[in-house]
Parts: C-alpha cells; sequence; structure tokens
C-alpha cells in the first residue's frame, strides 16, 4: 500500500508542476502582450505612456496584465527571471518617455500650441478663401449684369437690321 501511496503522490507532484508551468507560461505570454501593447501606446501617443499620470511602473504592468502586485515577488528561479525581465524592459521603454506629470504637462503643452498654431493657419486660410470668393461672386454678378446689357444691345440691333435689306459686301465668285 505505501508504494501505491507513492506513486499517487508522485502523479499529484507531476500534475502540480505541469499545471504551475502551464500558468507560469500563460502569465509569461500575458505580461510580454501587455508590454507590446503599452509599447504600441507610448508609439501612437508620441513618447507619452496615456495611463497612470505618465508614469510606467513594474506595478502598472502587472495591474494592466491583470497580475497581483506581488506576482513578481516569489522566489522561484522562473518568477525571479520573469522579473529580471520586465524590470529591463521597464527601464528601456522609460528611458524613451517623457515620464511624470510635469513632463508630461509640459509635452502635451507644446503639442497644443503646434495645434493651436495649425488651426491659426487654418482660420487664415479660410478667410482669404472668404475674400476671395466674395470678390469672385461680385465680378461674376457684374459679368452677368454686362452679358445681361450686351444681349438687350444686340437684340435692338437686331431689329433694327430686320426692317432693311442686308446686301453681301464681299462679292462672290463665279465660277
Amino acid at each position: 500500500m505505501s508504494t501505491d501511496r507513492r506513486v499517487g503522490q508522485r502523479r499529484i507532484a507531476q500534475a502540480g508542476a505541469a499545471y504551475a508551468k502551464e500558468k507560469h507560461l500563460e502569465s509569461k505570454i500575458s505580461l510580454e502582450e501587455m508590454m507590446g501593447k503599452i509599447e504600441g501606446e507610448i508609439d501612437a501617443n508620441d513618447g507619452i505612456y496615456p495611463y497612470n499620470e505618465g508614469k510606467l511602473t513594474v506595478d502598472e504592468l502587472l495591474r494592466r496584465a491583470g497580475k497581483s502586485p506581488a506576482y513578481l515577488q516569489k522566489k522561484t528561479p522562473k518568477i525571479e527571471a520573469l522579473k529580471y525581465e520586465v524590470n529591463a524592459w521597464i527601464k528601456r521603454v522609460k528611458g524613451q518617455i517623457a515620464s511624470g506629470a510635469p513632463s508630461v504637462r509640459r509635452e502635451v503643452n507644446s503639442r497644443v500650441k503646434v495645434a493651436n498654431k495649425q488651426i491659426d493657419e487654418i482660420r487664415q486660410n479660410y478667410h482669404e478663401a472668404e475674400l476671395q470668393l466674395t470678390r469672385v461672386m461680385a465680378e461674376l454678378a457684374d459679368a452677368t449684369r454686362k452679358i445681361g446689357e450686351l444681349e438687350k444691345r444686340n437684340t435692338e440691333l437686331l431689329k433694327q437690321l430686320a426692317g432693311k435689306t442686308v446686301v453681301s459686301l464681299k462679292p462672290e465668285q463665279r465660277k
């Protein structure tokens, strides 16, 4: 009976180890996917981490990946290796982003100034186009009025000619 018990315990230990290995792999994949997503968000926001007041930390990464803040505190070789990888990634990414509220505020304010300058240019172009449209509409109205006067004059001349015989001034050539 003791051998049966040992076999059973061994099977339980193997199943537990397999489950732990699978769970660790899922957690690692989850963290790596979140790292990629965060890098994409930083790229999309021109070097600013858009959450947590612009602060990217290990705890923020764990929170976004759905892990406990204590997850990387375990003292197993796999977790310690993962913790080293995460810390290296955080250090690398932090060097590329504007972090902290004052830095983010400065960056956002400079972007707002650029956007406001572009808006002012658009407004100026719109006003210039509006003035040009007004001028062209006045020219069109003047041209339409002149065309009407000329058509009226042409009609009067045709009426005057209608009562008279018209003779060609150019002699016809005979064959």
